[in-house]
């Protein structure tokens, strides 16, 4: 159905015929639009559910093997003075580690638990998320810039900042490949803002950029504007409420064909 104003909606109609001389079908229609979207929503949400259980189990089987990998080449270590064979061991040892890691960051991001606020360092947390997303900016050569100044602790739920971190490095991915440059870059930025008591983060790209009609409703729930089945339009959404439970604030600026800078700002706990 279209409305007056050109814009699509979902509706349902139901035919009833008259009964009287005239002959006439009366046409009843119901906007379907909210009901839909609670749906999709309803959907979405089932789908992420599963989503984390599968990542929570596959992470614990490879998690098992990794372990032993690494203690097996520690024992080896212990019972060779070849330098030649030492390195490569090493090597091994050091390539586990990292696989370790990232197998500890997805059990993290997957796990299903209420909100727990504790005592968390934005940089680290933004070094395990860029570790979580190392294989696709690799295979894609995108160039990570960081600027991380020394930052004090702030209280919040480092799985859901972590999501936050993780949507906004997703959609930087998304826009810098569709830009076709070949300058491919996402600077990432963390300051400390002394006399207000916040810290700022600051996801900047070089692609292509937001059209100003646009902007004003990325965080809108379902909002997308990539093809069907590439997003569901809740990531910003869901970031935008994350922010706002934990007291900070999430905005975007955006030169089209230039790029976008998404700024979040969290509050420091005072020190009594």
């Amino acid at each position: 159905e279209v409305r007056c104003n050109g814009s699509v909606f979902l509706v349902t109609s139901k035919r009833i015929t008259l009964p009287d001389e005239r002959k006439a079908t009366l046409f009843v229609m119901r906007d379907m639009t909210e009901m839909r979207q609670l749906q999709e929503q309803l959907y979405y949400s089932d789908k992420l559910a599963s989503l984390g259980m599968l990542v929570s189990g596959v992470a614990h089987e490879i998690n098992n093997p990794l372990t032993g990998v690494m203690g097996y080449t520690e024992l080896l270590l212990t019972k060779t003075e070849d330098g030649s064979l030492r390195e490569t061991l090493q090597k091994i040892y050091h390539s586990a580690e990292r696989c370790k890691k990232i197998v500890e960051n997805l059990l993290a991001f997957a796990r299903q638990r209420p909100p727990q606020k504790a005592p968390v360092l934005v940089n680290e947390l933004i070094e395990n998320t860029l570790e979580l997303r190392a294989y696709w900016l690799r295979s894609n050569n995108i160039e990570i810039q960081k600027d991380f100044q020394s930052m004090p602790y702030i209280k919040a739920d480092p799985q859901q900042l972590q999501q936050v971190f993780l949507n906004l490095i997703i959609n930087a991915e998304d826009a810098i490949m569709a830009s076709g440059k070949d300058e491919k870059l996402l600077k990432i930025r963390t300051s400390y803002d002394e006399p207000n008591q916040r810290i700022v983060v600051e996801f900047e790209d070089n692609g292509i950029g937001i059209p100003e009609d646009i902007l004003q409703r990325i965080f809108d729930p379902f909002f997308t504007t990539k093809p069907v089945g590439k997003g569901t339009g809740l990531g910003l959404s869901i970031s935008h409420g994350i922010i706002t439970e934990h007291g900070g604030l999430i905005s975007a600026k955006s030169t089209p064909g230039q790029g976008t800078v998404f700024r979040i700002e969290l509050p420091v706990e005072r020190q009594e």
